[in-house]
């Protein structure tokens, strides 16, 4: 696979995670003795026009202590764009991140955080361009109703940030997109077995899905298939 080397939306989100978790690392004593941390950072200066974000807000819970905890379900995080109406106010992304104690990483934590804020940096140019409007209210995906799930992650505007977010943890990870998207898919399914909905039924919801995932990662960055 190969990547693109100038890519200016990830540089943004490059520059935007490594403040992030700077603030995570300088605060860890804050972190365990509160089991909670609240911050703003301003966004860096952009060099994406188009993209331009106000401030970047991240509440960070520490969780309890769970031996079967892996790597991955260690991080629990969300995201998402809170835009403003009028033209002159920027759109601010806020991230909430949930660490079990004693099996997060920093080192794992980063990388997650690649995926989220170029996923939100990728509705920040949605906003910009117009096709993401101030009335925009995308689907909730509940794991145990399937149709939820494909309301969400079809949505064409959440198909080009999955792609875009997923494309920058393959990138700093040095995996083929494909496979990124694919391992992917396969949580949601996992996701929604585990919400009782048949294993059949979630397959094909993570087949379809995954499906219009390479689609559009291979008309927008082919290279990285």
């Amino acid at each position: 696979m190969k990547y693109a080397p100038n890519s200016k939306v990830d540089t943004d989100a490059r520059r935007t995670v490594q403040r992030l978790v700077a603030k995570i690392k300088s605060s860890t004593d804050e972190l365990y003795e509160q089991s909670r941390l609240v911050f703003v950072i301003t966004a860096p200066e952009i060099h994406a026009p188009g993209a331009e974000v106000g401030l970047v807000s991240c509440d960070v819970k520490l969780l309890p202590s769970d031996d079967g905890a892996t790597a991955d379900t260690a991080i629990r995080m969300s995201g998402g764009l809170r835009s403003f109406r009028g033209k002159d106010v920027l759109p601010n992304i806020e991230v909430s991140i949930g660490l079990v104690n004693e099996s997060w990483t920093l080192s794992a934590l980063t990388f997650r955080l690649y995926d989220l804020v170029r996923h939100e940096l990728e509705h920040a140019r949605q906003h910009s361009s117009g096709a993401m409007t101030y009335e925009y209210e995308g689907a909730h995906a509940a794991w145990d109703v399937p149709k939820s799930v494909v309301d969400y992650y079809l949505d064409p505007l959440e198909v080009e940030a999955h792609v875009m977010g997923q494309h920058m943890y393959a990138k700093k990870k040095h995996f083929a997109l494909r496979n990124v998207l694919a391992i992917k898919a396969q949580r949601l399914k996992m996701n929604m077995v585990h919400s009782r909905v048949p294993k059949r039924e979630a397959e094909d919801v993570a087949a379809r899905i995954l499906g219009a995932w390479i689609a559009y990662a291979e008309l927008r960055v082919p290279k990285a298939m």
